[in-house]
């Protein structure tokens, strides 16, 4: 194999990190995505990328300041190691880690996480919410509907009809005694 085709292991491996471990709402697709983008300048075993960080926010479509953050994030909850200014043109070397116990420690630096819990918990809470609100409309629209295909009133047979529509009482046309009308 040529040293072309090594770097993309390291990319393959990157992609295959569970998505829980960068957290929870928008920011952690960023986050993967960052991570991801920086195994792709990596070494087949995730080290050695040197990309620095006006492309790595051009090419991910973020401010300096915000992959900063995204950065700092990622190293505080051990996904990437990172050597500032290692490089001879002054660009900080960013390793990510891939081997078990790096993601092990990862997912326990995210349980550990005040901020992650508080934000997993509200996430839950809401799905629940918004599955309780669902239910209950469901509910309604299938109560009403029963109520619209029954017959309403009395033994008359009285028929619920929408504007534009012919109603017929059925039952005493069998009497020779129906009448129709349009609404």
């Amino acid at each position: 194999m040529s040293d072309r085709g090594k770097p993309i292991k390291a990319v393959l491996d990157a992609r295959h990190v569970p998505f829980d471990l960068f957290g929870h709402r928008r920011s952690a697709h960023v986050r993967k995505f960052v991570f991801v983008y920086l195994a792709t300048w990596a070494d087949p075993d995730g080290t050695d990328a040197y990309p620095g960080l006006k492309t790595i926010a051009t090419d991910c479509g973020l401010t300096v300041r915000g992959l900063s953050n995204v950065l700092d994030w990622l190293a505080q909850h051990g996904l990437i190691a990172v050597e500032y200014k290692a490089s001879p043109l002054g660009t900080n070397k960013y390793a990510v880690l891939l081997t078990d116990d790096a993601l092990k420690t990862a997912r326990q630096r995210m349980e550990n996480d005040a901020t992650q819990t508080a934000i997993r918990v509200k996430a839950k809470n809401l799905r629940e919410a918004r599955s309780n609100a669902a239910k209950t409309r469901w509910a309604k629209k299938r109560a009403s509907a029963d109520v619209e295909r029954s017959v309403l009133g009395d033994v008359e047979h009285s028929v619920p009809c929408r504007r534009g529509t012919i109603c017929i009482d059925v039952e005493p046309f069998a009497s020779g005694r129906g009448t129709s009308s349009f609404h």
